[in-house]
């Protein structure tokens, strides 16, 4: 006997379907891998998924980038008015790339303000989709003036992005720019971005001049709301996670034998000892 299957022994082929499953999803990974060491992995991962699709598996995969650089977004504290006309202050990001301004459905619950009907799908990186869940007007100004007062619409979803920056930093890398009055304060600090300004109001915001010492460090841009922070940080201790993924999978067909198992009348077997031994065999 070469394999464990049930079948006539003259009727055995020697083939391996696992070995070539393999090879045919691992191969175009390996053209277009960048390193030879992240092909390594993704291979790794697949033949692991692959030899154990047959039992419930549980796979988690953790993985760094060698980046100790992160990138700062334009912050800034804006009040905004709430449903009985006073103004509370939200942290809102600066999106020059975005064709609509956006509000979180949390800070558009916490103001009580009116959402219109609307069915649309906001297309973000990679054509992802994002369903509205509505739109609402909103009026927003700088924190602690009284004028100019901004009338907006605003895209209601129920997320615009992470938290920022990805870490909390150090004050001190910044000490360069505590002379200059922030439209984020906390810029450096790991906080929830509640609504995103985009390009029909960002051009307007840009007031003033830029300071910057290089290309590949933080530049202070002087906008409507004060001084905003932008750009690239270098620090040593910063090691950004690219991937994190968890990956559970369960083969279906073990779930509905054990439920016909539960289901099904025990009987006792028919077959002689003899019957047994050709059905094992055959």
């Amino acid at each position: 006997m070469k394999c464990s299957r049930k079948h006539h022994t003259l009727l055995h082929i020697n083939i391996n379907p696992r070995t070539n499953l393999v090879q045919n999803n691992t191969s175009p990974l390996n053209d277009n891998a960048p390193t030879e060491a992240s092909s390594s992995n993704v291979s790794n991962s697949t033949n692991c998924l692959l030899s154990n699709t047959s039992q419930i598996t549980d796979k988690s995969v953790n993985t760094l980038s060698g980046f100790n650089n992160c990138t700062l977004l334009e912050t800034a504290l804006v009040d905004i008015k709430d449903k009985f006309g006073n103004f509370r202050t939200v942290r809102a990001v600066l999106d020059g790339g975005s064709r609509t301004n956006l509000i979180t459905s949390k800070c558009f619950k916490k103001l009580g303000l009116t959402s219109y009907s609307l069915s649309i799908n906001i297309c973000g990186v990679g054509q992802r989709n994002t369903r509205a869940a509505g739109y609402c007007e909103c009026t927003i100004k700088p924190v602690g003036r009284c004028e100019p007062h901004i009338d907006l619409d605003f895209v209601v979803l129920p997320q615009i992005c992470h938290n920022q920056p990805s870490q909390s930093l150090s004050r001190e890398h910044f000490n360069k720019f505590s002379n200059l009055v922030l439209a984020d304060p906390s810029f450096y600090k790991y906080s929830p971005i509640d609504i995103l300004l985009g390009a029909e109001i960002v051009g307007f915001l840009l007031v003033g001049d830029s300071i910057s010492t290089n290309y590949d460090e933080p530049v202070a841009q002087e906008t409507l709301f004060g001084w905003v922070v932008t750009g690239k940080f270098k620090n040593a201790h910063y090691l950004s996670p690219s991937v994190d993924i968890c990956l559970a999978t369960h083969n279906l067909e073990n779930f509905i034998k054990t439920f016909w198992a539960l289901e099904e009348v025990p009987s006792t077997s028919k077959f002689s000892s003899e019957d047994l031994a050709a059905e094992e065999l055959f």
